[in-house]
Order: C-alpha cells, then sequence, then structure tokens
C-alpha cells in the first residue's frame, strides 16, 4: 500500500476583505454541525443579518495578523508540510507524500484527497489538528471526508484520526513551550490553559471534548510538577449567545481577576490548537490580554500576561504531529 497523509484545520479567507470573508463565513456558518439552528431559518438570518456586519469586523481583524505571506494559518500549514516531507524522506521511512486542507477554504479536504490519489497513494491518513476532538472540528471532517470519497476510485480507504490530547510527545512538547516561555515552575506564576468553547447540547450529546480538555490540563499540570491551584482551565470564544456554552470564558474570568487586582504572573496557553489562528493572534493577544492589563493596573495589580504560541512548525510541533502519524501508520500494519 502507498499511503499519503492530509494534515486538515478549519481554515481562512483568501484576503483580510469583507468579501473574502463573508465567502468563508457562509461556507463556515451553513454547516450543519457549525449552525445554532435549522438552516432553512438560520440561512435567512445569516443572510440578512449577520455576514455583511460580521464580514466587516472579522476583515478588520485578519488585516491586523495578515502576513506579506498571507493568512498566518496558511503560511505555518505550508511550512508544516514541507518540514515533516523533508523529515519522513530523510527518515527513509512513513508516508509517500504529506499535503494539508482546509474544511472551508482551499485547499479543500476533497481536493487534498484528490492530489494524493493523484501521486499514486491508494490509502490516505487524514489528521484534523485539534488536539482535543469535538464534533464541531473532527466530526466536520469526518463528513466532508466521506461526502468526497465518492469520486476518489482509486484511494481505497482513508482513516481520520480524531485525537491525540494525551499522547505523551504532545504533553512533552506543550511542557517544554511553557518552561521555554519565561514561567518559574517553583515560583508563584499562573497558567491558564484555554480551550475553544463547545454548546453544552453537544456534551450532553455525548461529546467528549471537554473530558479530553481536562485530561490534557492534568497530564500537563503533572509534567510541569505543579500544584492544581496553579493552573487554571478556561474556555474562549462563545460563537453565539443563544446556546448555552462550556464555561468558564476566559475573558469574564480575567476581567473578574483583574478587578480584585492580581500580582502573579499569568500565563496564557491554548492546547486545543496545533497552529495560531485568528482567535490566538488576535482575540487572545490583542484584545482579551490588553483589557486584562489595562483593569489589573488601575486595581493596583502588578501582574504581567504572557501568551504561549501553539507549537505551530516548530521542532516540537513537526515531532508531535510525526509521531501521531507514525503510530497510526504502526497500526496499520498490525
Amino acid at each position: 500500500m502507498t499511503v499519503g497523509v492530509l494534515l486538515v484545520n478549519t481554515g481562512t479567507p483568501e484576503a483580510p476583505t469583507p468579501d473574502a470573508v463573508r465567502e468563508y463565513l457562509r461556507r463556515f456558518l451553513t454547516d450543519p454541525r457549525i449552525a445554532p439552528m435549522p438552516l432553512p431559518m438560520w440561512n435567512i438570518i445569516l443572510r440578512l443579518f449577520v455576514l455583511g456586519k460580521r464580514s466587516v469586523a472579522s476583515a478588520n481583524k485578519y488585516a491586523v495578523i495578515w502576513t506579506d505571506e498571507g493568512s498566518p494559518l496558511d503560511v505555518i500549514h505550508r511550512s508544516l508540510v514541507d518540514r515533516l516531507s523533508e523529515r519522513f524522506e530523510l527518515e527513509g521511512k512513513g508516508p509517500a507524500k504529506v499535503a494539508y486542507a482546509m474544511s472551508y477554504s482551499s485547499p479543500f479536504i476533497g481536493d487534498g484527497l484528490k492530489d494524493l490519489q493523484n501521486a499514486g497513494c491508494d490509502v490516505a491518513v487524514v489528521l484534523p489538528l485539534y488536539p482535543q476532538g469535538a464534533y464541531s472540528t473532527v466530526g466536520v471532517v469526518q463528513d466532508q471526508v466521506a461526502a468526497a470519497m465518492g469520486s476518489l476510485p482509486r484511494l481505497r480507504s482513508v482513516d481520520v484520526l480524531d485525537h491525540y490530547y494525551d499522547r505523551p510527545r504532545y504533553i512533552e512538547a506543550l511542557a517544554k513551550r511553557v518552561r521555554d516561555s519565561g514561567f518559574d515552575c517553583g515560583g508563584t506564576d499562573r497558567l491558564i490553559c484555554s480551550y475553544h468553547s463547545i454548546p453544552l447540547k453537544d456534551v450532553a450529546a455525548g461529546d467528549t471534548y471537554v473530558d479530553q480538555a481536562m485530561a490534557t490540563t492534568k497530564a500537563l499540570t503533572e509534567s510541569l510538577g505543579l500544584p492544581r491551584e496553579r493552573v487554571t482551565t478556561l474556555f474562549q470564544s462563545r460563537f453565539d449567545k443563544g446556546r448555552t456554552w462550556q464555561g468558564p470564558y476566559l475573558r469574564q474570568t480575567l476581567e473578574q481577576w483583574a478587578k480584585a487586582g492580581v500580582d502573579e504572573n499569568i500565563y496564557i496557553i491554548c492546547p486545543n490548537f496545533a497552529v495560531d489562528c485568528l482567535e490566538t493572534l488576535n482575540e487572545i493577544q490583542n484584545d482579551i490580554l490588553p483589557a486584562f492589563d489595562q483593569v489589573n493596573d488601575a486595581n493596583g495589580g502588578k501582574a504581567s500576561t504572557t501568551y504561549i504560541p501553539c507549537l505551530n512548525d516548530s521542532e516540537d510541533g513537526v515531532e508531535v504531529i510525526a509521531d501521531v502519524i507514525e503510530r497510526a501508520l504502526e497500526r496499520r500494519k498490525s
């Protein structure tokens, strides 16, 4: 068998413009797993009230983080694929080809699988770059892979991996990221592990994402040798206020801390993102943390705040993804 690997993430607009963002949001927000209500009614609300306003606001946010090479998410994914390919080629083992795709932007998942097929692969391993798999992330990838398979006759099978939240190599890489950030494991610094929130109805329906997040925080806490009271698990980025979302929330918790005045330095890591994106680069770094700093200073707090970047295309990031892929290939052989 000739095996190809497809790395998948959510996606990014083609440009930081309202038109490009509108098209991206339309694809994203009309996915049945994402939409907050049945699609017939939601499509009307989306068209009349949501897309116009949100596309302008989001375009402004994307413009802040955009680089000369393009969207940070896209740039990092291209680098990650190149570095993984080089690693597997040097070792003389692993998949025949590594590619990447997005759920809601180009290159799309169907196109990525077609590229693997055209490269001579008859088996594909799809890795959604979400260490903690959720109904609204990994589930979307599974949907799109299933939809694409009918037009890919030479791909005999496709395995979609659903998580790697408890892989020792992943936990080790997170712990190293924390230590390298300047976090004082033996002092009084506070560590926040912040995860993207999900609707509580998904949890009630059996989504184990929150359990996976808690397990990651626990494993990271133990790896760093920290007492539990110095580590807090929070959630951010509620999509709408019409549903109840998993909390406690990062923004509100930091607001409460700031009003009380905090002296211990605060470090924030987002373990559920393999690659930095709009949420981490803009929402957390350019919005939530500056707001905390301002209020905390006004209330006499002396804390500093530090965002710890995702693993991205770093050496550790490449090793974590390689470890997950190699484990999946070993399972196929057995």
